[in-house]
């Protein structure tokens, strides 16, 4: 070994390292009187001995190199200058810096991609819940774009929303028949009690707003109980039907309406109309009820089925009820039956209020 580790070949070693080195035999550590130094490398076998050198501003490493049967034969020594160490340092703080700087980068461009694939998708889902949430628009669908979990997810919602669709629909419609039925006589079809009362209201307080009249129309059937009596309870639930029907084609406009009012007495509601609108409307009645013919031929009654009708008009002003406005109709249609039935009465100033 000693002979391949010539002076050339150590300066060449030196020289390309940029740094001092020297390998000494034994004997020439005896001559340089380093013999303590030799001591602390023996005691520990296999490590360098290192320390600095103040004085020179340097770091000294010794080795100790052994030959094939490990026997001590040569000691390197390495003058390494701080400089070199520094730079080192320097060096590894770049590193660092650079290693920090791949790491943000790496870390912004994982949090964009989150972001962009994941929390914005997810937002837009959230935004398309909350508009559904605000306006009941079961017709709005998320638009996830791709073909992951995600946009799994979104096609998954859409499913889940047409069939709330479906169900809210059916829900609406049955709601829309059970409000029907609540408010339908189930004999007649037309409007029952329930509705009468409501839809008087309403035109009622329109009609204050507006400072116009309503008209109502009490109608009953002649001698009904005689003709119950003689034809059988099956045909006078026809005749109701067909009389209701005659009634209802002539009170045809929005704010018109007929209901049953119980037994054989309908009401007419006519928003918006005076005491002549009324008197037409019941002319209509009274006129297609008579072309029909409807057979009556009771004892002591018409050869045809007849109607008493009571009519009564006011303008609403407040502290007035609707009440006021029934109480006066069927104080007409008393009369009309006082006066021998098969005819209208209109209310007056001494009906009582």
């Amino acid at each position: 070994m000693g002979r391949l580790l010539n002076k050339d070949v150590i300066t060449s070693l030196a020289e390309r390292n940029r740094v001092s080195l020297e390998i000494h035999r034994l004997d020439e550590l005896e001559q340089m009187h380093a013999t303590p130094l030799l001591q602390v490398l023996e005691s520990n076998p296999g490590k360098p001995y290192i320390y600095v050198d103040k004085a020179n501003n340097s770091l000294n490493i010794y080795k100790l190199l052994r030959d094939l049967k490990g026997r001590v034969a040569l000691i390197m020594h390495i003058d390494l200058p701080r400089t070199i160490t520094e730079q080192g340092q320097i060096a590894a703080s770049y590193a660092s810096a650079a290693l920090f700087i791949m790491l943000l980068v790496t870390l912004v461009c994982f949090l964009y991609v989150i972001n962009y694939w994941i929390l914005r998708r997810l937002r837009s889902l959230n935004e398309t819940i909350e508009r559904i949430e605000n306006t009941a628009d079961y017709s709005i669908r998320s638009h996830l774009p791709g073909s992951d979990e995600l946009s799994q997810l979104g096609k998954g919602f859409n499913r889940l929303i047409e069939f709330v669709a479906d169900k809210s629909g059916e829900l609406k419609n049955a709601n829309q028949k059970l409000e029907a039925m609540a408010n339908q006589d189930i004999l007649t079809g037309v409007a029952n009690r329930r509705r009468f009362d409501e839809f008087l209201s309403l035109q009622w307080w329109a009609a204050q707003r507006e400072q116009c009249s309503v008209s109502l129309l009490m109608c009953d059937i002649d001698h009904f109980k005689a003709f119950n009596d003689h034809f059988g309870h099956q045909a006078g639930d026809s005749t109701l039907t067909s009389v209701a029907q005659i009634i209802d084609s002539a009170a045809s406009r929005p704010m018109d309406l007929c209901c049953r009012y119980g037994g054989e007495e309908f009401g007419v509601v006519l928003g918006g109309t005076d005491e002549a609108g009324a008197a037409a409307v019941a002319e209509r009645i009274q006129a297609s009820l008579r072309t029909s013919r409807i057979a009556h031929a009771a004892p002591g009654c018409h050869q045809y089925v007849s109607l008493s009708i009571g009519v009564s008009t006011l303008a609403p002003v407040p502290g007035l009820k609707p009440e006021t406005l029934i109480s006066k109709a069927d104080a007409a249609l008393y009369r009309a039956k006082e006066k021998g039935r098969n005819r209208t009465e209109f209310s007056s100033s001494l009906d009582e209020e």
